[in-house]
């Protein structure tokens, strides 16, 4: 409707939309001409890579020996997976294609990608070091990894950090492994690839976990699982009752009878108990036994008066508050 014209005759230039590895295939891109004409007969310049074009084939995955511009088209056998948003350049022969790689400038080393990490450090320099989960992310093409990359990254909690140490496309390998024994306390992601049996077998004996899927979530749900084993274990008091001693009855190897009222909540058998004295703390012990009108009990509650064995060092008195709690 806008009268959009494209001229045969200008060089051709792409655009890499996508790219991926497969054992079969090896390296290929998913590429949009922009201008010009793609033959299969061309060499191609990615980057700075020159690569000979061995499968040219439409969107549809049929074999073709030219496409134009505006059309999307697949290239495979490349020599290395291109990232996508990597511009092309058709020549006709291989020579011309490196004289002009050749002349194309350096990429600048200061913007080389990295991949972001969390940071071990604590923000409180007297804080511990958290632990940190070390990961190596393979997958099946550029956006797939990007896309795992980055959700693997908001999985980092206030307890343990992410590391990302590799993330690339292709699947696992034995050099993988090897980085993950090396470095320790790693788990291998891979989406959407293959590990040979020979690897999972150098994986078992170095006692490295090898996650793989299909489904980006169900992947990061096993991480996530396994973060959450490697974060430190966090105890949570949940306070019970209070009761207050009104008698002592006896003291018998560690052990001692009390009598008292529950003041509020319930102290139940099996809790522990932290005792206060004019209100400071001196100290804590366990509520081993727990009696009502002479018959055991598993708790009582509160207005009720029992009779407790208590386990503690302390020498407890009338007048004493035992807090009743548990820990999570």
């Amino acid at each position: 409707m806008e009268s959009l014209h494209t001229d045969t005759a200008m060089p051709t230039h792409g655009l890499v939309l996508e790219a991926g590895r497969t054992s079969t295939r090896g390296s290929s891109a998913t590429m949009l001409i922009l201008n010009g004409v793609l033959k299969k007969s061309d060499v191609l310049v990615i980057g700075k890579s020159v690569e000979p074009i061995k499968i040219l084939e439409n969107f549809l995955g049929r074999s073709i020996s030219e496409a134009y511009a505006s059309s999307p088209v697949i290239v495979a056998g490349l020599s290395r997976v291109p990232a996508a948003g990597d511009t092309c350049t058709a020549f006709p022969d291989k020579k011309s294609a490196e004289e002009f790689a050749a002349s194309l400038p350096a990429p600048d080393s200061g913007a080389a990608i990295k991949h972001p990490s969390v940071s071990p450090a604590p923000d409180n320099a007297d804080a511990p070091p958290k632990p940190v989960f070390n990961v190596i992310i393979k997958a099946d093409a550029q956006g797939s990894r990007e896309a795992l990359e980055s959700e693997a990254q908001k999985l980092a909690t206030e307890n343990v950090a992410i590391k990302i140490l590799k993330s690339e496309v292709g699947d696992i390998n034995e050099s993988d492994v090897k980085l993950a024994a090396a470095t320790g306390l790693v788990t291998i992601a891979g989406f959407r690839v293959r590990t040979d049996s020979s690897v999972r077998e150098t994986a078992r004996h170095a006692h490295i976990r090898i996650l793989t899927g299909t489904v980006i979530y169900e992947l990061l749900n096993a991480l996530k699982k396994e973060i959450t084993e490697l974060a430190p274990a966090e105890k949570k008091r949940i306070i019970l009752g209070r009761i207050k001693i009104l008698k002592l009855f006896k003291k018998d190897n560690g052990g001692q009878i009390v009598g008292g009222r529950v003041e509020e909540g319930v102290v139940r058998r099996g809790a522990d108990a932290q005792i206060s004295r004019n209100g400071e703390e001196i100290g804590g012990g366990a509520i081993a036994q727990v009696q009502r009108e002479k018959t055991p009990a598993d708790e009582a509650g509160a207005g009720a008066e029992c009779g407790l064995l208590v386990q503690t060092k302390i020498s407890i008195q009338p007048g004493d508050i035992l807090t009743v709690f548990q820990e999570e």
